[in-house]
């Protein structure tokens, strides 16, 4: 099945080349990819330390990317991910051609967030394993958190049960997932769950640069994406499917 599916998936469409929204759906995710990694880092070097501040940045993050996924989700479908554009090819809902693009600009998205903030002297948002938390443990944390982002990504984008993203809802799923794993990661990985916004942040802003356990914050939700894609393709869309074609027999007549 899956073979099938794939035919004609690794170029985008004519009309969006042709039209101009291929172009438009990469520069949305740069921009959308820049604006929540900015203001999510900007807030946490801007609250003050404490348990508030966990909170605090937390609705950030989650505030900021649910109003970028608010404004760009009909021109891109709002990634800014590149696991969840990962996922989103995996289910053959983009191209190859697009997910690549789609990966060059949220790493520019990615970098000029962090070269701004840099350059503003604001160095916040590392993403490094803290005590008593190792690699495996890591990997599973991030794992499992970018697994729930792909989840309700691929849930509501999906055609089948009624796409959400051009109203509230979308973007409301997910400010509210990322501010729940921001709450429950923070403390132990720092919540990265975003390959790019985890190495450039370290790379720039930490006092030990990239190390040797960061391939956490890059194979994991790579991973995940992998994992959630076809999971979700296999078990959960079929479930859509099967309602679709369902037809209901017609009440026999009474005698």
């Amino acid at each position: 099945w899956y073979q099938r599916r794939v035919r004609g998936s690794l170029l985008p469409r004519r009309s969006d080349r042709q039209s101009g929204r291929l172009y438009r759906s990469c520069i949305a995710e740069l921009i959308g990819t820049f604006s929540y990694i900015f203001w999510g880092c900007f807030a946490q070097d801007s609250l003050s330390t404490g348990s508030d501040k966990t909170l605090a940045v937390a609705i950030a993050y989650g505030t900021a990317l649910g109003a970028t996924v608010h404004i760009f989700s009909d021109i891109s479908g709002s990634h800014f991910n590149p696991a969840v554009s990962l996922a989103m090819f995996v289910v053959q809902r983009i191209s190859l051609t697009r997910m690549f693009l789609y990966w060059v600009m949220q790493v520019l998205g990615a970098l000029l967030a962090i070269a701004i903030l840099e350059a503003c002297s604001i160095e916040s948002g590392t993403t490094y394993l803290n005590d008593g938390v190792n690699q495996g443990q890591g990997f599973l944390f991030e794992a499992f958190g970018t697994l729930l982002w792909v989840y309700v990504a691929l849930a509501a984008t999906n055609e089948l049960r009624g796409s959400v993203r051009s109203n509230i809802e979308y973007p409301l799923y997910i400010g509210m997932t990322f501010t729940a794993l921001h709450l429950a990661l923070e403390s132990k990985t720092g919540c990265g769950l975003n390959p790019p916004r985890s190495l450039l942040a370290n790379a720039f802003f930490g006092d030990d640069g990239v190390k040797s356990s960061d391939w956490v914050y890059v194979v994991a939700p790579l991973v995940a994406a992998i994992v959630g894609g076809f999971s979700y393709e296999l078990i959960f869309s079929n479930y859509y499917n099967d309602l679709k074609n369902f037809v209901p027999k017609k009440s026999m007549p009474k005698n």
